[in-house]
């Protein structure tokens, strides 16, 4: 679901925060070392099942700053969203017990003003660093080519609702492939790489993924000499 078309919804009127501080496997710059990261994304992971478990529960984004991961959802019960956490707490020990915060936001501005502007910036910066390489090695960006996308989800269930979305937005699925716990789909589509398609894109393709519990991993470009 790609909630920047949607938002606000009139039935989701609370935000709910998760955040996971990692002090000790903290950069300078605020984000986590390379070798914690899978550690923080597993963990993420249970908070995000344990909240959608409650009916009517979205989780519509993630933010990583100044040392802590934040799980961004919207709801419209909030007894039940804090009982859900209150329940994973119970199953946790005393250092991996999630901060939570509920707003009322029924106009999503923690969505609108914050957390999607942020991953706009962040996608951008990514997509800038890849554009500069092709650009580099003489590819031309104002020619439609085939670009190749990696998304990766925790169930086949969730993996096949998505697989559904690509195919309705004229993706052609390339392979699905499991590796332990993840389901990956690899797709592709004629687009041109230029940055402000790229940046509609990779966008839309990071929200439509973490709606289903997913990742979207990247992009790119064979280059043929």
């Amino acid at each position: 679901m790609q909630w920047y078309d949607l938002a606000p919804v009139k039935d989701l009127p609370y935000a709910m925060i998760t955040s996971i501080p990692y002090p000790a496997a903290c950069r300078q710059d605020g984000f986590p070392e390379t070798s914690f990261h899978l550690i923080l994304d597993e963990y993420s992971e249970e908070i995000v099942a344990a909240v959608r478990e409650v009916p009517g529960t979205e989780i519509v984004g993630h933010f990583l700053h100044n040392c802590e991961k934040r799980d961004y959802f919207y709801g419209s019960d909030t007894s039940q969203m804090k009982m859900a956490i209150a329940e994973f707490n119970s199953k946790q020990d005393i250092f991996r017990k999630p901060g939570v915060q509920v707003i009322r936001d029924p106009e999503w501005k923690i969505y609108l003003n914050f957390l999607y502007p942020d991953n706009y910036i962040r996608e951008s910066m990514v997509n800038k660093r890849v554009i500069d390489e092709l650009a580099n090695s003489g590819t031309n960006l104002k020619k439609a080519m085939k670009i190749t996308h990696l998304s990766r989800f925790d169930n086949e269930k969730r993996r096949e609702q998505f697989r559904i979305f690509l195919i309705e937005q004229g993706f052609r699925i390339e392979s699905v492939h499991r590796k332990s716990d993840d389901f990956f789909i690899t797709f592709s589509r004629k687009d041109t790489p230029n940055l402000k398609t790229m940046n509609e894109i990779t966008v839309r393709l990071t929200f439509e993924s973490e709606s289903r519990g997913g990742e979207y991993k990247g992009w790119s470009v064979e280059i043929n000499d």
